[in-house]
């Protein structure tokens, strides 16, 4: 099993909304949880960042977030 498949399989094997951002906030990669609670399909959130799926202020708040993480 490659890397990519092991994360793709631990994603989806959860009820937890994951995903993987680049730097500048778009997502990389979101588990069917995520995408489904999105009301998309995972493609469909791929390259778009949070900005496009929720309010501003809650995607300030998200984005902020994430930023600390780093």
């Amino acid at each position: 099993m490659s890397d990519r498949e092991l994360i793709r399989t631990f994603f989806d094997s959860t009820d937890a909304f994951f995903y993987i951002k680049d730097s500048d906030g778009h997502f990389l990669l979101v588990n069917k949880t995520g995408a489904a609670a999105l009301g998309l399909s995972e493609a469909e959130c791929v390259g778009k960042t949070a900005y496009v799926f929720l309010p501003k202020n809650e995607a300030d708040s998200t984005t902020r977030n994430d930023r600390h993480m780093d």
